[in-house]
Order: structure tokens, then C-alpha cells, then sequence
């Protein structure tokens, strides 16, 4: 048996087969999906809650719960580089589905400043769920801007990979990308879903026992302190649970006294596969791939009391879903649609734009203008002959030779008469 550290995160067992290590690399295959083939680890135990199948597994369920079928995945390249991993493994794992389609994009602000409204431009154009992979402050980053660029008001969901609950203490601090935007970022984690393992699933008595053990261990033997409100490392009891397991196997072969299966490692491990063993630190669920088997749960944050709430379960033993209570989204649109804002081919309505009558009726009003104009200076000039007549005044007579005395005086003076 040799024990070792896995990056990122735990402790596991591996068990050699005839007492020599086998010959393959001893690299960090710690719930990394290749644990899953028995034929390349088939002595690889693991008891790590950091369980990629299982995750991958949570993923599926809550997909095909809500019918969504287009997908955005954004990774953070920086910091831990299991996050740019997993987002690969569920990036391939997604595509070798049929009636999926699935866009990936990379973030790496190491030389230069991360192009959010960019990324987000592109990522309206295809889908309306997002799956985020990165660290806390990353994500906090990324909801602000998309606060800022109007996708925060229920027509996206934001899922989230939060390891451990312990690693992410900052998760409900609103840790803006600038200064002053802190309320745009609480608004926009309205629609963020996260998904973790059950934090409550080891807050039995007996545990916190342990935990407390541990806790005085960690300040006298390693000189490390925790806060008072800070929770402890889970992988402590991980690795403890490891030790465990492997001793109950061992007792139990060595009552059974079956020499055969002490010459095979192979064989040994599969003591461990498909089984629960109930431990100080509750029950430890060993699938058939030698992965441990988490309760899984998707929480949703209450931006008022900033508590993370489970919303939903899965069974471990059939991985279904469970409504625990109702999801609280900023619209009345719950589930968000399967297809993009504008539409698979950007020609929805909502989103077609609207013509500027102002730089229509500009130009028209002022061609009909112009056009009433020159038909007024044309009419004038083309007077007609009747009108000219009508406005000289050679037919116009004089007053006093209308006058009735005056006619009669022409007539009396006549020497004809």
C-alpha cells in the first residue's frame, strides 16, 4: 500500500499488486476521470469528496433535469490548474453528446486585461447557460461584468464549481473586479447556481469531536491556528477515512484467512469497490471506479443574509435530483430558455432593431418641402392668358361716364337731334 499526496486537494491509497508498485506513472489522477478505466488503476482508492465523475455526474442530472441542450463553459486559465482541467474533462465529456452544443472560453489575465464584455457578447449569441470554472475572486470578476453588460436579470444562469466549501471562505463576500461595484455583483449572484459537495453532511457530534482533535493538533503540532468562525479542512477527515477503510479490508481478510487474495492488489481493491463503510466521520460510499461517492447538492446564495442555500439533493444511490426548495430567480422565467436571447439563427424579435424615424423623416420631410416649392415658383410662372387679362384694368370704366347724368347730357348736346 502506498499513500500519497494527489494534488490539488487529498490523500489517497493505491494498491500495489504482488507488494511492488505497478509500473505506471504515479501521477495526480486523484478523481481526474481516468480512474474510471479499472483496466490502466485497477488498485487505485480514492476517498477525496474532490470527485470528478461525481461532479460530472451532479452536471448531467440538473442538465437533463431542466432540458437545457446549449451550453457556454468559461475557464479560468490563472491560479489553480484544476480548474482549467475540469473544464476540459466536462468540455470533452459534453461534446460526445449528440444533440449538444457546446462552446468553450479561456480567460488568462496574466498579460493583459480579460476582454469581459467581449466574452460575454459572444456568449449571449449562443446560449443562456454558463458553466464557470475557476477560482472565487475570478468568478466575482466575471458576475460583474456581467451585472454590468444586463445578463444578471434572469434571462441567464451562472453555474459554479465550488470544490470545497473551506477553500472558497471569500465566496459570499462580494469581491468586486472594481471598487464601488460590490451591489452589482450581489445583485448578479441572484443568478448564480453552485455546485458542491453536502457541507453538512459530517456536522454529526462525533465528528465535530474529531474536528476538534484535529484542531488542537493543527495549533500544537504545525503551529496553524484557525479562526473562530472558519471551518476545518475537510481533507483531514478524508484521509483519515482512507486509513480506515483500508483497516477494516485488511481485518476482515485476515479473519477470512484467504492467502490468494493477499498475492493480488487487484483483487484486494475490489473489496472496496460498491460498498459503504460506516466510520466516525459518517458513511464513506466506494463506487465501482474506487471513487468515493459524495452527496451532492446545488445551493443558490441569499444575497440579503449572504448564506448559501441547498436547493437541491441527489440521491447518491440513484443520482437523481431532489427539489429541497424552490429556486428564487430575479424573473418569473424558471427554468431560463434552452435557446439564445436573439435566437439560434439572432433573428427573434425581441431582438430585431427597431428603424430611427428621426433619419427618415428628416430627409422626407424636407424633399416634399423642397418639391411643394418648386411646384409653387412653376404654377406662377405658367399663368394663363385669361388670368393676365384679369390683371390689367383696360375694361374697367371710368366713374363719371357710368354716371346716368352724364350719358344724358351726351345725348341732349347732340346737333343731329
Amino acid at each position: 500500500m502506498y499513500i500519497w499526496h494527489s494534488c490539488p486537494f487529498d490523500f489517497s491509497v493505491a494498491i500495489t499488486d504482488r507488494g511492488q508498485p505497478q509500473n505506471r506513472e504515479q501521477k495526480n489522477v486523484s478523481s481526474a476521470g481516468n480512474i474510471r478505466n479499472r483496466a490502466v488503476w485497477p488498485t487505485w482508492v480514492t476517498t477525496t469528496i474532490l470527485s470528478i465523475s461525481t461532479y460530472q455526474s451532479t452536471y448531467d442530472k440538473l442538465i437533463e433535469l431542466y432540458n437545457w441542450r446549449n451550453f457556454a463553459i468559461v475557464s479560468n486559465a490563472n491560479g489553480n490548474s484544476f480548474f482549467p482541467f475540469f473544464a476540459t474533462y466536462i468540455y470533452q465529456h459534453l461534446s460526445r453528446i449528440s444533440n449538444y452544443q457546446i462552446s468553450i472560453f479561456s480567460i488568462d489575465n496574466t498579460s493583459r486585461p480579460v476582454n469581459f464584455p467581449n466574452i460575454l457578447q459572444n456568449i449571449s449569441t449562443l446560449s443562456r447557460v454558463v458553466l464557470y470554472f475557476g477560482e472565487t475572486f475570478s468568478l466575482c470578476q466575471f458576475m460583474t461584468a456581467a451585472g454590468s453588460q444586463n445578463m444578471t436579470s434572469g434571462d441567464y444562469v451562472y453555474l459554479a464549481f465550488l470544490p470545497v466549501r473551506f477553500f472558497s471562505s471569500d465566496y459570499r463576500s462580494w469581491t468586486a473586479a472594481k471598487p464601488g461595484t460590490e451591489e452589482v455583483t450581489k445583485e448578479a449572484f441572484k443568478s448564480v447556481l453552485i455546485i458542491e459537495t453536502d457541507p453538512y453532511a459530517s456536522l454529526q457530534e462525533n465528528v465535530k469531536d474529531l474536528f476538534r482533535i484535529w484542531n488542537r493538533r493543527s495549533h500544537d503540532v504545525y503551529n496553524f491556528t484557525y479562526n473562530v468562525s472558519e471551518s476545518l479542512n475537510p481533507h483531514p477527515a478524508s484521509t483519515y477515512s482512507a486509513m480506515m477503510i483500508m483497516a477494516e479490508v485488511l481485518n476482515e481478510l485476515h479473519e477470512s484467512s484467504n492467502p490468494d487474495t493477499w498475492q493480488s492488489g487487484t483483487r484486494l481493491a475490489r473489496y472496496f469497490l460498491n460498498r459503504t463503510f460506516s466510520l466516525r466521520t459518517g458513511d464513506i460510499t466506494i463506487g465501482e471506479s474506487g471513487e468515493r461517492i459524495p452527496t451532492m447538492v446545488v445551493s443558490q446564495t441569499d444575497v440579503d443574509s449572504e448564506e448559501m442555500i441547498i436547493k437541491l439533493m441527489q440521491d447518491p444511490a440513484t443520482g437523481r435530483l431532489v427539489l429541497t426548495k424552490p429556486i428564487s430567480w430575479p424573473s418569473g422565467q424558471w427554468p431560463v430558455l434552452n435557446e439564445p436571447i436573439c435566437g439560434f439563427r439572432g433573428d427573434a424579435v425581441a431582438c430585431q432593431k427597431q428603424p430611427d424615424f428621426s433619419m427618415i423623416y428628416g430627409p422626407v420631410l424636407g424633399t416634399a418641402s423642397c418639391f411643394v416649392l418648386v411646384l409653387a415658383i412653376v404654377f406662377r410662372r405658367r399663368t394663363s392668358p385669361t388670368e393676365m387679362l384679369e390683371r390689367t384694368s383696360w375694361w374697367l370704366l371710368e366713374t363719371d361716364f357710368m354716371s346716368w347724368k352724364t350719358s344724358q347730357q351726351t345725348v341732349d348736346d347732340d346737333p343731329a337731334a
